[in-house]
Formats: C-alpha cells, sequence, structure tokens
C-alpha cells in the first residue's frame, strides 16, 4: 500500500520486462491508485507529467490508437484535468471522441465516467438549454461521528468525532462536487433530449448538527468496515425541515430541490488499522418524511468517489430506484 514502492515496481517492469507506460497502468490495482498513476507518470514520462492539461490532451491523442485499450484511466485522468481549468472543453471532448471509439476501457468504473463526460460535453457543445431546471442540495455537515468494527470477532471501537478542514472544503471539494452535478445534468440532458437539468445549491442549515453512528458492520471478505451514520436523528430532520420552509418562502411557497446531497468528513483513526468505507443508504432513509421519496446521495470526500463521481451519480440513481426497475 505504499505508493512509492508501488512506483518501483512499475518502472521496473518498464525497464526490464520493456512494458509500456500504458501497459504498466492497466495493471495497477491499488487504494492509492490516482496518487500511483500521478507518481508513476512523473517518474516514467517527466515532460508529460510537467505540461499543462491541454497540452496533456493533444499528447495522448497522438499515442492513441488500436493498441492503447489500457490508456482509460489516463484518458479519465487527463480529461478530468481540462475540465478543471475550465478552458480546454474542445480538447477533452476531441480526446474522449478518439479514444471511445477505438476502445471499451478495461476498468468499468473508467468506462463509466468516461461515457458520463462524453455525453456532458456533447450536450454542451450542442447549445441547447434544457426544458426545465430543478435544483440539487448539497447539505453540509461540520462533524460526524464515528463507530467502527476492526476484526473477525467484531470488536468495535468509538472513533470519537471528525470534522472538515473548513478551507478545503469550501474552496476545493464543493466547488469540484459542483462541477461533477452539472455535467452529470448535462450528460442526463443529453440521454433524455433536455427533458431535466439539475443545477447545485449548497445547503449550510445543518453544518452544526452532529451525525451520530450506528451499526458498522465488519466485511470479512475484504478486511474492512462498512460505517453508518444515522440519518433519522430528529437534530437533523429538524435543521433540513427548516432550511427547506425557509427555502420556500424565499422562492414563492415552493421547493424545486428534487434530490440532496449529503456531505460530511470520514475519519479514519490512527489506531485501528483497517480500511473504512461508508455503507450505502438504508432504504428506511430514503422514504424518511425529511426527504418526502427524493433521493438522497451521500459523499465522505473519499479518492475513489472523487474520481468516478458522475458515474457514481448514474450508479447511485439507479440503485436507489432499484425497486422500480425490478420488473424492466
Amino acid at each position: 500500500k505504499d505508493v512509492d514502492q508501488a512506483v518501483a515496481v512499475l518502472c521496473r517492469a518498464c525497464r526490464v520486462a520493456k512494458w509500456s507506460p500504458a501497459r504498466a497502468v492497466s495493471y495497477v490495482d491499488h487504494p492509492k491508485k490516482k496518487e500511483v498513476v500521478e507518481a508513476f507518470i512523473k517518474a516514467a514520462a517527466p515532460d508529460f507529467a510537467a505540461a499543462e492539461a491541454g497540452a496533456q490532451a493533444e499528447q495522448i491523442m497522438e499515442l492513441i490508437d488500436d493498441q492503447a485499450e489500457a490508456y482509460g484511466f489516463l484518458v479519465l485522468s487527463v480529461v478530468r484535468a481540462c475540465l478543471a481549468e475550465g478552458n480546454q472543453e474542445e480538447k477533452a471532448l476531441a480526446l474522449l471522441e478518439k479514444y471511445l471509439k477505438l476502445h471499451r476501457p478495461p476498468d468499468p468504473y473508467d468506462g463509466g465516467d468516461l461515457l458520463a463526460l462524453w455525453y456532458a460535453l456533447q450536450w454542451r457543445k450542442s447549445g441547447r438549454k434544457p426544458k426545465v431546471v430543478r435544483k440539487a442540495a448539497l447539505v453540509l455537515f461540520k462533524s460526524h461521528e464515528m463507530k467502527i468494527v476492526v476484526d473477525d470477532d467484531g470488536t468495535e471501537m468509538d472513533v470519537g468525532v471528525s470534522s472538515w478542514d473548513e478551507e478545503l472544503l469550501k474552496n476545493e471539494t464543493v466547488p469540484e462536487i459542483m462541477r461533477d452535478w452539472r455535467l452529470f445534468s448535462d450528460a442526463m440532458c443529453f440521454l433524455t433530449d433536455g427533458a431535466m437539468g439539475i443545477e447545485p445549491i449548497v445547503v449550510e442549515g445543518c453544518w452544526d448538527v452532529l451525525l451520530k453512528a450506528s451499526n458498522p458492520i465488519w466485511d470479512s471478505k475484504y478486511k474492512r468496515c462498512l460505517s453508518h451514520s444515522n440519518f433519522g436523528e430528529k437534530e437533523f430532520v429538524k435543521a433540513l425541515q427548516t432550511w427547506e420552509e425557509g427555502y420556500k418562502e424565499a422562492n414563492g411557497g415552493e421547493s424545486d430541490v428534487v434530490l440532496f446531497h449529503l456531505l460530511f468528513p470520514a475519519l479514519k483513526p490512527k489506531e485501528a488499522n483497517v480500511d473504512i468505507c461508508v455503507g450505502g443508504i438504508r432504504t428506511n432513509t430514503l422514504g424518511h418524511h425529511a426527504f418526502k421519496g427524493r433521493p438522497a446521495y451521500q459523499d465522505e470526500g473519499l479518492e475513489w468517489i472523487h474520481h468516478h463521481r458522475v458515474f457514481w451519480m448514474f450508479h447511485e440513481t439507479h440503485h436507489l430506484y432499484e425497486g422500480q426497475f425490478k420488473k424492466r
């Protein structure tokens, strides 16, 4: 799990086994895959790593041929960087077009995100607007209690309370998530002929509510803890309803919020040598009267979600309504 060791193994594969960097990247299966790939590219191709996103897109375009299937992860990283710069969407779209028309990415999550971004950028290029726009409410929580299970015997630990780095949250995490909701919205518009767009808004009305930990589960197959939070607690429900009542008053008596994205900090305790991931939303949460049947996503800001978030939005939307899909 050490990034430097993983990079050393990849560099040795290129040097001794004469692998191409793309082939080496295709074998990376690592909890910190993004950091490993970025560090490896810096070591194996320093000129490429030092270039700006637009120049990187041009360089990869030249390398993509019918043997370049393994470049999926790298294409996704460069496309993401182009979108973050804000003025490189045309190059990002051209790169996606070339890669996706030749290859099906080996990693299904990379493939999902690449397709979603391709749809979104095609919609933007068309210049069309959605027929109606609704809101996605990003609900910010300042702190989060966590309980974890650390072994097969069910040993449970109270980890304590985790909090955000507020500057990072406001300046990086939230703008990133808002950008991804807009990309998801544009991808959905591409697929539905502009039926409905989604615009994210930030909700700080629940900022001081402490989410309580409940019912951690041990996953013995992958040696990790699935952590849960209790979204049904009275303080949270009251804070959310108070915010929405005020929102309605400011918007002519109606709420145009169609979904909630609950954003809270995750903590990995130093004393617990175990992987932690936040478990899925329980069905009783989805039906809770605070949400009135609207989907409630959750995101603890982990790297996997950051890198595949647009695809994750599609995946979770299906998952949340799974009962309605069973007969189709």
